[in-house]
């Protein structure tokens, strides 16, 4: 696993007068949910034996899903929901609740390692930079 790529968050979203809380017991058998085909939070819901009932292809489309109340929550990464809802015409109260911290990062094989065992070093020290937390050497 490369160092962290970018933060990440995954989260309920539900609209604000749905009852239903993920901290309840009933909420996996009763609560409609979705996520998007191919993601580890559909992965996730499916493994945990949530109730999923769409899966739609992408963040989008489980905003429409959410906000036409064909689903009663949606998991999903924070940075991108958050983006569609500030770009959202119809605005719908919306609640958030985080299920869990789920920092990005690349995942190299260990045949690829070990044939080039200095890259995840060398791939480490430029994600540091790319996300400002090293200072560039200097020439």
């Amino acid at each position: 696993m490369s160092g962290i790529i970018a933060e990440q968050k995954w989260q309920w979203f539900m609209l604000k007068n749905n009852a239903l809380s993920p901290d309840h017991a009933q909420f996996k058998s009763r609560a409609t949910v979705a996520g998007f085909i191919g993601s580890n939070m559909l992965y996730w819901l499916g493994q945990n034996k949530f109730n999923v009932t769409s899966r739609p292809l992408d963040t989008q489309g489980l905003y429409k899903l959410l906000i036409r109340k064909r689903v009663d929550a949606v998991l999903a990464n924070n940075y991108v929901m958050a983006k569609i809802l500030q770009d959202a015409t119809a605005r719908q109260p919306i609640k958030i609740i985080t299920v869990k911290d789920k920092p990005l990062a690349v995942y190299f094989s260990n045949s690829f390692i070990s044939k080039h065992p200095k890259f995840l070093d060398a791939f480490n020290r430029h994600v540091s930079l790319c996300r400002g937390q090293l200072t560039p050497p200097d020439n």
